[in-house]
């Protein structure tokens, strides 16, 4: 069944049309519908050779790309960044970055330059982050991220959120993200 329009997924799901911050809710989940749907087109339309996908994500390739001196790929360096702020390396994490890297969650906020990052990580992670990858998919300079991050809301309570990050990466550096991030709801 094809859900038509922005609101359409509200029919199926009726509590969703009542409450407060359903409104918030469904301009979410119709940004992170864009971003899947995106990444599907992607996927579908039979990738371009150069695409890689990387279903594994043994943090082992990223040792041995250091290991090796080799210039390590886009999904390494996005994998090992996502391991460097899992570990609460927030610093370890921002080498990764260009210095005028520009965030911008879909729909939230927008985030200009290494301070301006390391400041939402101060506020955000309080304790650090855990990712669960399910998909990397790369494209020239660009590299897609589809999973769950788990940290406390503002009530401590572990949260999870599922997330769809789409990267554009220049000279090895994170310069650019647009992130879809919503918050899962028991339903």
């Amino acid at each position: 069944m094809e859900i038509q329009g922005d609101y359409a997924m509200t029919e199926h799901v009726p509590n969703l049309r009542q409450g407060a911050g359903t409104g918030l809710f469904i301009r979410k989940m119709a940004l992170m519908k864009r971003a899947l749907a995106v990444a599907l087109a992607l996927i579908c339309a039979g990738m371009p050779s150069h695409a890689q996908v990387d279903h594994s994500l043994q943090p082992g390739r990223v040792n041995q790309a250091r290991s090796n001196k080799r210039t390590m790929t886009n999904q390494e360096v996005l994998t090992a960044a996502n391991a460097a702020i899992s570990r609460g390396d927030y610093e370890g994490y921002l080498a990764f970055c260009a210095d005028n890297t520009d965030w911008t969650f879909e729909g939230e906020q927008r985030l200009i330059g290494k301070d301006a990052v390391r400041a939402y990580m101060k506020r955000t992670y309080l304790t650090p982050p855990v990712f669960t990858t399910e998909k990397l998919i790369a494209i020239d300079d660009h590299v897609i991220a589809m999973g769950i991050i788990t940290l406390p809301n503002a009530q401590g309570q572990s949260t999870r959120y599922s997330y769809c990050d789409v990267w554009r990466f220049e000279n090895g550096k994170m310069a650019a993200l647009n992130a879809y991030v919503v918050e899962e709801k028991k339903l």
